[in-house]
């Protein structure tokens, strides 16, 4: 995809840019943005690598504990705790839907649970050409002719991050599909950056929340109802598209215009109607992180 696929134009409002931010080659010198993320990423491995395997433990325990079953009964209920933890009413329902086979085929190995999570970064001019070609995407939706214009700006600590790691992805094996950051050579930029009314986020209006732009950084499965979406927002009591009407009142720092993370699982609750906001990636990536106990 070409830059010139996008039309250039610009935003009254404006946050710092990255595109030309000198990235520190040397790990002598980093950035306190990259010490961040290049914490954060490490952390995250050692979280999801002892998540997994506390889950591959009680896996095998408990698969054990079926083959050793000593009556049909005892057997059917310990059949029904594991369906039930997976999140499928009958264990027939499980099998269908996780297993062929054996149940020992459910546990990863090693190497595929290891390499799975988080991704190397692409090369620099890759990278470049992609933040390149996000920065006009993003910025195509404003009225080039006007004056007062000024471009939004990509989120720096998501720049930073791309130099580190290509994707990072919750590979909890209960629940297939949650969403994390995509491979950025597997995001095209025409579903990247759809329209604002058109974000799987866009509801978030009914709370308050203006969002003047924004990107998809993942999606997993049903795409509406799981998501990860960077947006430009603020929170207000009158948005664009009409009067809030719920979420309680809006905090001081909600006011500001700036770069946030909406996240949504469709399979966490009934309750989880709209999506969590995280105002860092660090944040999202802290709470994201650990799923085996997470709430």
């Amino acid at each position: 995809m070409n830059s010139s696929d996008f039309l250039h134009a610009e935003s009254p409002k404006t946050t710092p840019g990255c595109l030309n931010m000198r990235i520190p080659a040397n790990p002598a010198e980093p950035s306190t943005v990259e010490e961040q993320l290049e914490n954060a990423v490490e952390q995250f491995r050692a979280k999801q690598k002892q998540s997994d395997d506390t889950l591959v433990a009680w896996m095998q325990s408990n698969i054990k504990d079926i083959e050793r079953a000593t009556n049909a009964k005892d057997k059917k209920n310990k059949q029904k705790d594991l369906a039930s933890y997976w999140g499928c009413g009958y264990y027939s329902d499980f099998l269908d839907r996780h297993c062929t086979g054996d149940l020992r085929n459910l546990l990863p190995d090693e190497q595929s649970r290891s390499a799975s999570t988080v991704k190397e970064s692409l090369p620099e001019p890759q990278r470049k050409e992609f933040l390149e070609h996000l920065q006009t995407a993003i910025n195509r939706f404003y009225d080039e002719e006007d004056p007062e214009f000024k471009p939004i700006h990509l989120p720096e600590e998501y720049c930073v991050l791309l130099s580190i790691a290509n994707g990072i992805r919750d590979i909890d094996i209960r629940r297939h599909g949650i969403c994390g950051i995509d491979d950025i050579s597997r995001s095209p930029l025409n579903k990247v950056v759809p329209e604002p009314e058109k974000l799987p986020c866009h509801r978030g209006y009914y709370q308050g929340w203006d969002i003047d732009v924004g990107f998809i950084l993942g999606r997993g499965q049903p795409e509406h109802d799981n998501y990860l979406v960077y947006a430009y927002c603020a929170r207000k009591e009158v948005t664009q598209y009409g009067k809030k009407r719920t979420g309680g009142e809006i905090e001081p720092h909600e006011r500001v215009w700036r770069w946030r993370l909406f996240y949504r699982e469709h399979c966490r609750d009934r309750n989880f109607v709209f999506p969590m906001i995280f105002e860092l990636i660090v944040d999202w990536r802290s709470w994201y992180q650990e799923w085996y106990n997470r709430s």
